[in-house]
């Protein structure tokens, strides 16, 4: 678990009870899941991970083990619901053209609502950045997790900017707060671990 690139949250899935159902899942019978459905998800999960946290420390260790800061710095720093919900948005266009062309036998071009991409619902990632932020500022207290975070210039760079108002999708100052509790608690510990050390 050295790395945020590796994803060790796949060595979780692949024990009981997670395996078992997992083999047994037919994809064709699976139900079609939108961006905002995936975002829905994605969120009630870091909501409850944090909740879990926030309330039994003990397991802060173990989620950090099994990669949940890969997953928290993916959430934070790229924007894959965006696109998800881009790309859904031109495929129904796309979709709504080719029926526009090939009128119904009543010349009528038929319509569908779930092809329709004004029906295409908005993910919630700015919900999904606060809580997955709140969760990090949480797991920062602990070292191994200050030791990841500050060896990622990138995400340390995308934290002081948030922090600062200053990235994307960071306006809301709840989200802004956590960055600044996660930093703190980095670099503080940081300081105090080198005056020990002198």
């Amino acid at each position: 678990t050295g790395s945020v690139d590796t994803f060790p949250l796949a060595d979780l899935l692949s024990l009981e009870p997670f395996a078992g159902p997992l083999k047994n899942l037919k994809k064709d019978s699976l139900a079609k899941f939108d961006a905002a459905d995936s975002a829905s998800a994605t969120l009630k999960g870091i909501k409850a991970l944090t909740e879990i946290c926030a309330e039994e420390p003990q397991f802060q260790e173990k989620i950090t083990d099994f990669g949940v800061l890969c997953l928290l710095r993916r959430f934070l720093l790229c924007d894959d619901y965006e696109k998800l919900a881009a790309i859904e948005a031109y495929d129904a266009s796309r979709t709504l053209e080719a029926q526009d062309r090939v009128p119904n036998g009543h010349g009528e071009s038929p319509i569908s609502d779930t092809n329709d991409s004004s029906s295409v619902r908005v993910p919630a990632t700015a919900h999904i950045r606060k809580h997955a932020a709140r969760l990090l500022a949480i797991l920062s207290l602990l070292p191994k997790a200050q030791k990841v975070i500050m060896a990622d210039e990138t995400w340390c760079k995308w934290l002081e900017d948030c922090a600062n108002g200053k990235s994307p999708g960071c306006s809301d100052p709840k989200i802004q707060s956590y960055a600044r509790a996660t930093l703190l608690n980095i670099f503080c510990n940081h300081q105090i671990d080198k005056d020990h050390v002198n």
